[in-house]
């Protein structure tokens, strides 16, 4: 809670943003989250975790692009089961698809149902596999997130 901030404050930082300034803008992308989650009523620190997580994810992303946006691309790099980090990017991959890049989802026989059913599911085998915290939390919160982004992302433009 304590990384919430008021509108009004995230309004005097988006407009002294400057794009090369990354930090800044996951604050930006993480108090807009915030912002959602408090207008919604969903002040669970679980939800304010995977926000956090949400907005580091969006800046590496912004910082280095990914290698593909094919989920199945990461799937394939797996060779053993110690390999936990491509099942995390594979999950990222479809959070990014449902949350942010939607209108990709229904490319080819995929659908957005299909990538929400299948992140939840990878980041669920992600902490199955590394025992990491947030890939639970992400599958436990992973509709409600997309949905809570989409949202957040939406007042930043």
């Amino acid at each position: 809670m304590k990384d919430a901030r008021s509108m009004e404050e995230r309004t005097k930082i988006k407009e002294t943003i400057h794009l090369s300034d990354l930090e800044e803008l996951e604050k930006i992308v993480r108090t807009s989250i915030f912002d959602v989650l408090v207008k919604e009523n969903c002040q669970n620190s679980d939800y304010f975790n995977c926000g956090k997580y949400i907005s580091a994810l969006i800046k590496k992303t912004v910082k280095q692009p990914p290698e593909s946006f094919y989920v199945i691309d990461y799937l394939d790099k797996i060779k053993t089961e110690e390999e936990f980090h491509n099942w995390q990017k594979a999950a990222d991959m479809c959070f990014l698809l449902c949350s942010i890049f939607e209108e990709r989802c229904n490319h080819g026989m995929m659908t957005y149902d299909s990538y929400l059913l299948i992140g939840k599911s990878l980041y669920s085998t992600f902490y199955s596999k590394s025992k990491i915290k947030i890939g639970y939390l992400m599958s436990s919160n992973y509709k409600e997130m997309v949905e809570v982004t989409q949202q957040a992302v939406k007042t930043l433009s």
